[in-house]
């Protein structure tokens, strides 16, 4: 065996996660620590670290990334702003999902918090008048549905929050 090497560490996800509730059914004392563990492990990014990481990745979309998806595929025609939409989707879904995941756990502070980092995120990126992806897109309106998902996961943004993060945009209509 190599130095370092051992099963636990060569476990696959799913063989992972046997291990661990394996171990919760037959040491339930360690339960409590388990979950203080698991809760650190989810803790989301800074909001400036959300915001940073959408603008940057935002910004760097270019029109190699929008030929991919626009134009005919599999004989249906996606447009232009059909295909930056999603590209935008790409980048803001999984900072949402999280905003689910918190939610759901009702860690709603932290949900806002990646919330407000997406929009804020966005609204970096409104002064790219030209963009060859971005300029296929309205920006506030992407925030809209930002703001929408909140209210349908049932954690409306304070307005101060979204006017902080957007403050020349007319959101929340």
């Amino acid at each position: 065996m190599k130095p370092g090497s051992t099963a636990l560490a060569s476990l696959r996800p799913q063989e992972a996660v046997q291990v661990l509730a394996g171990l919760m059914d037959s040491h339930p004392e360690l339960v409590a620590e388990m979950e203080n563990l698991a809760a650190e492990a989810i803790a989301p990014p800074s909001r400036d670290q959300v915001e940073a990481s959408v603008s940057k990745r935002l910004r760097g979309l270019d029109i190699d990334d929008l030929a991919e998806l626009a134009g005919k595929h599999r004989g249906r025609y996606v447009q232009p702003w059909t295909a930056a939409g999603e590209l935008i989707d790409g980048i803001a879904g999984p900072y949402l999902e999280d905003v689910r995941r918190l939610a759901g756990l009702g860690r709603v502070a932290e949900a806002h918090q990646v919330a407000v980092g997406v929009l804020a995120g966005l609204y970096a990126c409104g002064d790219v008048a030209g963009h060859e992806v971005l300029g296929y897109v309205e920006l506030p309106d992407r925030a809209d549905e930002v703001i929408r998902f909140l209210a349908r996961q049932e954690i409306p943004l304070p307005a101060e929050a979204w006017r902080d993060a957007c403050p020349d945009w007319h959101l929340g209509r």
